[in-house]
C-alpha cells in the first residue's frame, strides 16, 4: 500500500506502507477515517530542528500569542514570560513548559472562562492552543535536535483505533533500521514518556499512567526527517544509548517508576512507512510544511 500526501500545486510526497502488523493497523484506521464525511487533514505541528534558528522562530510565535492573551486582560494571573530566549537555561525552559501546560489546561480543558461570550471564549482558546503548540515545537527543536518532523492530523465523522498488543510493543516500539525519511505512528495526545522527560531534563513532567505511553494505534502520524539512515547495528546501539540515558535520569531524579517495564523499555514510536518519492533537502521539506495554509490531502493506494 502507498501513502501520498499532497500539498497542492502538483507537489506531493509518497511513501510505501510497511508490511507489518503495526503499519497495517495504522493504514486501515487511516482508510476508515478518510472514508468518513467532513474530513479534515492538516499539518498540526512541525519542528524542523535541523534548520538553524527554528527554536527562536517558534518562541516568537509563543510571544506573539502570549501578548494577544495579555492584551485581552481576561486572565489576571497570567504567568510572566521571560523574553530573552537566547539566554534560556534548562530551568527557564522547564518553567515555561510548566506555565504553558497549566494555562492550556485551565483555558481549554477545564474551561474556567466559560462565562465569556461564545466568540471571546473561542478566540481565547485558539490563542492559548497556539501558545501550547508553538511551545512544544520549540522544545522539540531545543531538545530533540536529531529529528525534524511534521505531525499530521486527520479527523472525520468516523474514528478508528487498534489496541497495542504486548507482542507489537516488544517488536516495533524500538529503534530499527530505516532510511532518512519515514512516517511514524504517534498517539493523539502529548506523549510524556520517560524518553521525552529525560530529553527535556524535566522530571516533574512525568506522571506514570498519565500520557506516559500509547495504548492504541490511531491515525495520527508524523513524517520524520533525519540526517542519516540507520543500519540494524546502528539502531540497536542508539536504542541502548537511549535506554541508558533513561536509567540514569530515573536514578538521578529518584523517580518512583520501574524503567524496565515494557511500556517504558520499548518507548520509540514505530515506523509505519518509508519514503519512495525523490529525496529532497531538509530546506525543501521545510518549505513544504512551513506554510500558512496547513491543509493537506492524503490518499492511500492499494
Amino acid at each position: 500500500m502507498k501513502y501520498h500526501i499532497n500539498f497542492g500545486e502538483d507537489k506531493s510526497l509518497s511513501f510505501e506502507v510497511l508490511d507489518n502488523p503495526v503499519a497495517k493497523a495504522w493504514a486501515e484506521n487511516l482508510k476508515t477515517v478518510l472514508a468518513g464525511s467532513n474530513v479534515e487533514q492538516s499539518i498540526y505541528q512541525q519542528a524542523f530542528a535541523g534548520i538553524h534558528g527554528q527554536h527562536i522562530s517558534h518562541f516568537n510565535e509563543v510571544t506573539y500569542f502570549y501578548n494577544k492573551v495579555q492584551e485581552s486582560g481576561i486572565i489576571e494571573d497570567l504567568f510572566e514570560l521571560n523574553p530573552n530566549i537566547v539566554k534560556y537555561s534548562d530551568k527557564d525552559f522547564i518553567s515555561l513548559s510548566t506555565n504553558v501546560n497549566e494555562l492550556f489546561l485551565k483555558v481549554t480543558k477545564h474551561d474556567i472562562y466559560y462565562m465569556l461570550d461564545k466568540k471571546t471564549n473561542f478566540i481565547l482558546k485558539d490563542q492559548v492552543t497556539k501558545i501550547k503548540i508553538a511551545t512544544e515545537q520549540m522544545l522539540d527543536c531545543v531538545y530533540n535536535t536529531d529529528e525534524s518532523y511534521a505531525r499530521i492530523q486527520v479527523q472525520s465523522t468516523k474514528y478508528a483505533e487498534t489496541p497495542i498488543s504486548i507482542e507489537m510493543r516488544k517488536e516495533y516500539w524500538v529503534e530499527s533500521a530505516r532510511p532518512k525519511v519515514v512516517i511514524r505512528a504517534v498517539p493523539n495526545f502529548d506523549l510524556r514518556s520517560l524518553e521525552v522527560v529525560a530529553q527535556r531534563n524535566h522530571p516533574h513532567l512525568f506522571v506514570e499512567g498519565v500520557n506516559d505511553h500509547a495504548h492504541y494505534i490511531n491515525v495520527d502520524h508524523k513524517i520524520c526527517f533525519y540526517d542519516q539512515s540507520l543500519t540494524t547495528k546502528q539502531a540497536d546501539q542508539l536504542m541502548k544509548e537511549k535506554r541508558n540515558k533513561i536509567l540514569d535520569f530515573v536514578s538521578k531524579n529518584k523517580i518512583n517508576v520501574n524503567p524496565g517495564s515494557l511500556q517504558h523499555n520499548n518507548f520509540v514510536t514505530p515506523i509505519v512507512a518509508y519514503l519512495i518519492s525523490d529525496e529532497e533537502t531538509l530546506e525543501e521539506y521545510f518549505n513544504l510544511f512551513n506554510k500558512d495554509d496547513k491543509k493537506v490531502t492524503i490518499t492511500l493506494e492499494e
